[in-house]
Formats: C-alpha cells, structure tokens, sequence
C-alpha cells in the first residue's frame, strides 16, 4: 500500500443526513455521544466525545450519553460544531466494537488482504471510518474481554473494545457485508484476540465458575413477603410492578440509584458487572424476597445478559442478595 497523505488522513464531517443509514440495533439504546474535531500539536487532528455544547464529556459515563434522536438532531443543525456522532460501549451494553486501522489505500483502493479476510471472519456489520482508512466492525458478544489495542506487524491497526470507549458512527455500511449487528461466537472472538493481541487474554471477566446449588435451595429461601417492618405492603405478596414501584420511589437518593442501574448505568460500580447484578438484585431483595418477582424484574432491566440466563449465576446472585440483605448470609 501507499503512505497515506496528511491530508487525507484529516477527518472530515462524516455526519450522515439520512437517519435510516444508522443501524436500528444501536438506536435501540442510550448511548450516544457527538463527536468533535480537535486539532493537535503535530498537525494531525483526533476525534473526541462532546456534549450538546461542544465540550468534551467523559464517554465512559452513561450520564453522559443520549439517545439517537437527541444526538441526530443536535448534529443535524449544529454542522460547524460537530463533525458526526458516536456511539459509546459499555460493559453491560450488548454492542461491542473493532477498529481497523490503516488497512485501505482510498486513492489506489488497495486492502491490506490479511486484514480484508479478518473482517471477513466475523458476519456482521463493517461501516467505513470517517478517514476511509479504516473500518469500524461492530458485534454483540456472548464473553467480556479486557479492551485490546495493538500495531500490527505489517504496521495496520487492530483494537477491540468491550467497555469505557466510544466509535464514531458514519452509518456507511462496507459494500457485501450485513447491515445488521450479529452475535459472534466466543470461539471467533477469542481467535481473533489472540492472534492481535498474544498473551493478554488472561480470563473472561464474566463470572463464569461453577457453582453448586444445595439441592434444597427452594427451601432455604425466605417467604415471599415484604421484609421491611414500617412498609405498607409489610406481609403482603406484592406484584412484580408493585416491588418496581417501591424501588423506583424508594427515599434518600435510592430510587434515583435503582433507576440508573435498571437502565444500565453502571459507572458507580466501577463497571464491574458482577458487583451491579448483586446490587440491582439486593435493592429489589430490600422489598420482597420471592425469587421469582426478582428474577423477572432483572430481566426487564439493561443488566440482563448471557450470565444470566445460567441457573448457577442467577440462583447464586439472587440468593446472596436475599440472604446478605436480612443477615442470612
């Protein structure tokens, strides 16, 4: 390949007007952020993520993010402010991303081959990067990997993010691959991490031992009444919108707290996934200890995943929730 010129390096307003180019599974979520150029000392620029003032916002926080149409609407009529949106990854989000690098030539057209049969591997959506230099692969993944960012030995780009980062979005799919976002296997995700990233995997940061249950686990779990002494449904057997209701107006700050973690806010746990889910189930568990009522809510809320749906992970979650809550633990 040729030495790709400053100029063309520069990244232009990669805003696409067409609302529909974006890929419905992104617009799905809350997690949007406007991008901003930014000019640095050698010349080159970077893009960095902004608020609806034009000032740079911290992308690993969901407060921070807005939906689709906030931040379609913002860049649409703000062209000499933004230069596009973007979409930021959380660990609790399904939609992870891969930057590509350095990997197409635009004025001889020519692919780094090895990274053009990559791209191939996983089945799933590939947009151009504003540059044209590069690509942007988005996927959902099943597993959690640490975030992985690496040159090449033919000196192409290759990083792979699964929290705490955002891509922009141009809404330009790559000609002969699938508009939509597809689940990949973990056995892809992890040959491919690593073949660019040797030696950093070290483990899945999801939760993924074994766990025994007792096989009387039915019985030692409390009644399902409301535990606390001084609520109005004190030895009742609430519904699962009630004992949403008693979270989302809980007093002293919790109710706010119970929101943003149903909506998938995690920031205030260190994104640590695990220490989410045992708190989003002890804050339902503060109301009723029916392990049924509290499995159901956590399915409706942005925390429910892949781990989940294992009985070992959502028996043992829920039930140290009951038990730690009451000093059963």
């Amino acid at each position: 390949m040729t030495e790709i010129s400053k100029e063309i390096q520069k990244p232009k307003p990669f805003f696409n007007p067409n609302p529909h180019a974006y890929a419905s599974e992104m617009k799905e979520h809350d997690q949007w952020v406007l991008s901003c150029l930014k000019a640095k000392a050698d010349g080159t620029y970077t893009k960095i993520p902004c608020d609806a003032n034009g000032r740079y916002c911290d992308c690993t926080d969901q407060n921070n993010c807005m939906s689709f149409e906030k931040a379609f609407e913002t860049c649409k009529v703000n062209p000499g402010t933004f230069s596009g949106i973007g979409i930021s990854i959380f660990s609790s989000g399904k939609i992870k991303g891969i930057d590509y690098d350095h990997i197409y030539d635009p004025i001889t057209g020519e692919w780094n081959q090895q990274a053009w049969e990559e791209l191939r591997i996983f089945n799933t959506r590939v947009e151009w990067s504003p540059s044209h230099t590069g690509v942007h692969q988005f996927f959902k993944s099943p597993i959690m990997l640490e975030n992985g960012k690496k040159t090449q030995p033919d000196g192409t780009g290759r990083e792979m993010y699964f929290e705490k980062h955002y891509l922009t979005v141009t809404g330009e799919v790559l000609e002969g691959f699938p508009t939509t976002i597809n689940e990949i296997g973990p056995e892809r995700i992890t040959q491919s991490y690593d073949k660019w990233f040797p030696g950093k995997r070290t483990s899945v940061k999801a939760d993924i031992r074994t766990f025994e249950m007792p096989d009387n686990w039915h019985d030692i779990v409390p009644e399902e009444f409301v535990n606390d002494p001084v609520d109005q449904l004190k030895d009742l057997s609430p519904t699962k919108d009630q004992i949403i209701h008693l979270c989302r107006n809980a007093p002293y700050g919790f109710g706010e707290k119970f929101g943003r973690i149903f909506n998938g806010n995690i920031s205030e746990y260190g994104y640590d996934e695990s220490n989410a889910d045992i708190a989003l189930a002890g804050m339902i568990a503060f109301h009723t200890s029916d392990y049924g009522i509290i499995k159901k809510i956590i399915h409706e809320s942005a925390l429910w995943d892949k781990k989940w749906e294992r009985d070992d992970y959502c028996q043992r979650t829920i039930i140290k929730a009951i038990r730690n809550r009451w000093g059963r633990y």
